[in-house]
């Protein structure tokens, strides 16, 4: 132990020498100069225990040196222990450790044998007040008849521990053994309520309160505005079963059947709860069939019978009406006051309320009602303390009940209260919401004239707030100056960025944090995993997954709902739905990412089919789910299925259809070619149309170069958008491809005059954990002679192939070739080409643009995508694009494998045959070939076959009846010759040397159309 006996007994009654003279007799003549050295020698209390207590009449244990008696009163030594003893068991609190109490307890156990029940109860309330379950546990078995105070420990050590169901199942025992709680056991009581969501338990643990009378203590009142507002912000109606009736199966059956006869009204005010409940379900029925008369206490009867006049919901509105003086026959919607609410407030309360039980018409307004429960527990406090207020303040918060809220901090103030951090932090998340960032810096003043604005919950919350109110400059600000940082405050400045379109600087703050060895929580990965969607950062998407499994949180339902929606807008969607069906549960979110995800990569009917898996899975989809569906109808062109989907919407669930919903109908309309309904649908909208509806419609014009349609599209636009820049770009195109040079140039100035910059066409693709970024007509990029070689020779494969530029797409009055040189540097092309070059032979190349593919570059890239024999997938700011046509098929099928060597070429070449698979040694200038087809073909395998480290094929060509490919030289077999062919030799040199290395039979055919090599 850490502290000796007196050491206790300075902390209990402080220095006060009076005191300590007065009880110096008692230590047998010890001085309190003796007592201090006795504290400084072991500061142990067994041992000053041992020093100077008599031996007693037991059979003590083997002697030592610390337990001989060298003191000469030992009559006045044991009255002096006894004494302290008392003192701290009247005081349990000072034992603050668990060392401290195992000493205690065994010193009892030595100096006065078997505990009694008051000794033994003490003990157990030292042992719970220091959450030691176990050893309370052991403790209050040996106990005949524990007391309210041993009953009343271990509930509140089973609340401290969260074991709710063992923490109710003592209260109930306790209140049928007859004892009365305490104002000190309620908190923890309520407290396993909140934690099991068990709101009926809760109500009835209210009516108990008012019943004893303790509803105006300021801790009971602060536990029960906490468990109402818990209930309220998880918009609680449909309610778990409470599982008290198992709980008292379990029991010990002597404690089960104790008497209760003192006060069977008292101890049946739970109990009477929990039967009301388990009658309302079908799981109660079950559970009390066979069971139809269950006796409680002194014989208390509760039947269950179809003649049963006390119906359970008019048991469960007794109990309720007691708690709360409320008349449920009042139509609650009618006081509920209006509160301004986001869009975003809306969204959460219906997530929220879309994973409730169906409620019927007559039940009760829970939200107005538990709200109104808080505030009236308030109200009839007679005192209110800092935490009464933060409970009301930050429950108000949560349901966002926002103008209660400001008007509560008022209330505080007149109440001359001056809010601190807990009240700041739950006040600045109202200003995030509406976005109000004058007013959130005043609360920024606020903290920092008073010192909370190093406060990490104070810090957090205006990091979120600066961030939600589009100031990430600020959020930063404010990161940088907290003097220390924890997950939350990391991870509230990582979901800032990716909020804000920050993605980079998201990712930044996300590998900082791993650097400064804090471990990222569930929340980290939700907030950092649209960042790499965005990005389309296929690689570290892998990594954070990764992570994530390592973690152990893959099995969090949002994390993988975030993994399905990153791996879908990386372009793996096969990988999206491996994680989609391997996850056990789906929410609405998961099931919008998947289908979303299908949309975009053009799988329509993989989507329809995942929308109706949910409606049969009994998941009603919202708004979220219909823009997926119907995305993915507009992509494939499924006009039908689109109006019927869209139709449904307020038809089957009353969903009034979004600005979302309305483009997406006017862009399947725009891709059908039906513009003039296109038109009068957007006319038609029940909300006003912004600019990016009709911008939708004025693409389909580009498309089918309607410029009159695109005209009247246009002015709509401007008149609700007039800085909208895109919508002029687009115009001026139009203008263009009808050969309105004028017009588009008049609208080219007036674009420049306004300030109006065109934003640049990028593509950019990701190798070795690299992003490469191309512009049209970029010749910065490190490889580009090798890029442009790359487009050179597949241009002309292209053309072969029967590929023909479409130089109309080209908006630029120029010379016809150089049109094609335009379209030919285009950025996803660049992309594309040095994907090619840059990757292993058969690697998916992943490329993404900023805006959409050009018609040109569509045809072209399906080209490349057969001359390559790999799969594309480029990603635009509309969708995906697949292109794929299988393996390569060669015009020159004959050679079957190839040989690879260093990058660097050696001066040896070696040719295949196919049906013999003999190796042809072939000169340098053999490149020199009179075959241009065949020249032409070997650039283009090197092309294939290449990549940063890959060696490249040098010749193609015919000798004698062989097809020969000539590639750089590769095996262990002829290091020697390779060590000795580092210069240009002839190919009777090389022949020569081939042969001494054995490998003659490899060259038949070509020693016998060269003579002139001897054998030997």
């Amino acid at each position: 132990m850490d502290h000796t006996i007196w050491d206790m007994w300075y902390k209990m009654n402080g220095p006060d020498q009076k005191k300590l003279r007065r009880r110096r007799s008692y230590a047998g003549g010890l001085s309190i100069v003796a007592v201090r050295e006795n504290h400084k020698k072991s500061g142990n209390l067994a041992w000053f225990l041992a020093k100077n207590t008599p031996t007693l009449s037991i059979t003590p244990p083997p002697p030592c040196p610390l337990t001989k008696t060298h003191l000469q009163g030992p009559q006045k030594a044991m009255t002096s222990t006894q004494t302290l003893l008392r003192a701290l068991l009247r005081n349990p609190a000072i034992i603050q450790t668990k060392s401290q109490a195992k000493q205690l307890h065994a010193h009892i156990l030595k100096t006065e044998g078997p505990c009694s029940t008051h000794l033994s109860t003490t003990l157990v309330s030292i042992y719970s007040n220091l959450n030691l379950l176990h050893d309370s546990l052991l403790l209050f078995n040996t106990l005949h008849s524990p007391p309210t105070l041993a009953w009343k420990s271990l509930v509140k050590c089973y609340a401290f521990h969260g074991l709710s169901h063992q923490s109710l199942a003592f209260f109930v025992e306790m209140r049928a053994m007859g004892k009365h709680p305490d104002l000190h056991v309620f908190p923890s009581v309520l407290k396993s309520c909140t934690l099991l969501m068990d709101l009926r338990l809760g109500e009835s643990l209210h009516a108990c309160i008012i019943r004893l009378g303790m509803d105006f203590d300021l801790y009971a009142g602060n536990a029960l505005m906490n468990m109402y507002s818990r209930f309220q912000s998880l918009g609680q109606s449909g309610r778990r079963r409470s599982s008290a009736p198992k709980m008292l199966d379990g029991m010990p059956e002597r404690r089960r059947k104790g008497k209760c006869e003192s006060d069977v009204a008292s101890c049946g005010e739970l109990g009477g709860r929990i039967v009301s409940e388990e009658l309302e379900g079908e799981e109660g029925m079950f559970y009390f069939d066979g069971k139809a008369k269950r006796q409680i206490g002194g014989g208390e009867t509760f039947n269950n019978n179809n003649n049963n006049n006390c119906n359970s919901n008019e048991l469960v509105n007794k109990y309720e009406e007691q708690a709360t003086g409320i008349d449920h026959r009042v139509n609650l919607n009618q006081i509920t006051d209006k509160l301004p609410q986001s869009s975003g407030n809306r969204e959460i309360s219906g997530h929220f309320y879309g994973k409730m039980n169906d409620v019927s018409a007559g039940r009760i307004d829970v939200r107005a009602l538990l709200m109104d429960n808080v505030r009236k527990i308030f109200d009839m406090m007679p005192k209110r303390d800092i935490v009464s207020w933060n409970t009301v303040i930050a429950g108000n918060a949560q349901n966002g009940m926002y103008e209660e809220d400001l008007a509560m901090v008022r209330e505080m103030g007149n109440a001359n209260l001056k809010p601190d951090s807990f009240t700041l932090s739950s006040v600045l998340p109202i200003f995030a919401e509406y976005v109000d960032v004058i007013k959130g810096k005043e609360i920024h003043a606020y903290a920092i004239r008073h010192g909370f604005d190093a406060d990490l919950f104070i810090g957090s919350s205006l990091i979120d707030m600066y961030a939600k109110c589009t100031r990430v400059e600020d959020s930063c600000r404010v990161f940088n100056l907290l003097s220390q940082r924890d997950a939350i405050s990391w991870n509230s400045i990582i979901a800032g960025c990716v909020q804000n379109g920050l993605f980079n600087e998201g990712l930044r703050f996300f590998r900082h944090m791993l650097r400064a060895k804090i471990k990222p929580r569930h929340v980290s990965f939700s907030s950092i995993m649209p960042a790499c969607a965005h990005l389309t950062t296929l690689l570290l998407g892998k990594q954070l997954h990764g992570y994530i499994i390592r973690g152990g949180f893959d099995d969090n339902m949002f994390i993988a709902s975030s993994l399905v929606d990153m791996y879908a807008k990386c372009g793996n969607i096969r990988i999206a739905r491996w994680i989609f069906d391997e996850m056990e549960l789906h929410d609405m979110v998961s099931w919008t990412a998947i289908i979303m995800g299908y949309a975009l990569h053009g799988h329509a009917h993989d989507a329809i089919s995942l929308f109706e898996q949910m409606e049969k899975e009994g998941v009603k989809p919202n708004d979220g789910a219909f823009v997926a569906v119907l995305t993915a109808c507009s992509h494939a062109g499924l006009v039908d299925e689109a109006w019927k989907y869209f139709n449904s919407m307020t038809q089957d669930f009353g969903i009034a259809p979004g600005l979302e919903h309305y483009a997406a109908v006017a862009d399947l309309l725009g891709r059908a070619g039906r513009l003039e309904e296109a038109y009068k649908f957007i006319s038609n909208m029940h909300i006003g149309p912004t600019g990016s509806v009709w911008s939708t419609l004025l693409a389909a014009c580009r498309v089918r170069k309607n410029v009159e349609l695109a005209e009247k599209v246009a002015d709509k636009i401007f008149r609700v958008d007039p800085e909208n820049i895109g919508a002029y770009i687009l115009l001026s195109n139009i203008y263009s491809a009808a050969r309105r040079w004028k017009d588009s140039a008049n609208l080219r100035i007036f674009m420049r005059n306004k300030g109006m910059k065109k934003k640049p066409a990028c593509s950019w693709i990701e190798v070795k954990n690299k992003a490469h970024a191309f512009v049209a007509g970029d010749k910065s990029h490190p490889y580009y002679d090798r890029i442009n070689e790359a487009l050179e020779v597949l241009l002309e494969q292209m053309e072969r192939d029967g590929y023909v530029p479409d130089t109309k797409e080209v908006l630029h009055d120029v010379e016809e070739e150089h049109k094609k040189y335009l379209l030919h540097s285009h950025s996803e092309r660049l992309a594309i080409a040095f994907g090619i070059i840059s990757t292993p032979a058969g690697t998916t190349i992943r490329v993404t643009k900023n805006i959409r593919v050009c018609t040109d570059c569509h045809t072209a890239i399906k080209f490349i995508s057969k001359i390559v024999g790999r799969e594309i997938i480029v990603r635009d700011n509309s969708r995906f694009h697949h292109f794929k046509d299988g393996r390569m098929t060669w015009s020159f099928e004959h050679v079957k494998r190839l040989v690879y060597n260093d990058l660097h070429a050696f001066k040896c070449m070696v040719g295949f045959t196919q049906h013999s698979s003999k190796n042809f040694p072939l000169p340098q200038e053999s490149v020199k070939t009179k075959h241009p087809q065949l020249h032409y073909e070997s650039k283009l395998y090197m092309l294939l076959q290449g990549g940063t480290g890959i060696p490249h094929l040098k010749w193609f060509g015919v000798e004698g009846e062989y097809n020969v490919m000539v590639i750089d030289l590769l095996g262990p077999s002829l290091e020697d010759m390779f060590n000795y062919c580092n210069r240009k030799f002839s190919l009777k040199t090389v022949l020569m040397l081939a042969d001494q290395l054995g490998f003659s039979d490899m060259f038949a055919g070509v020693r016998a159309k060269y003579q002139i090599l001897k054998k030997d």
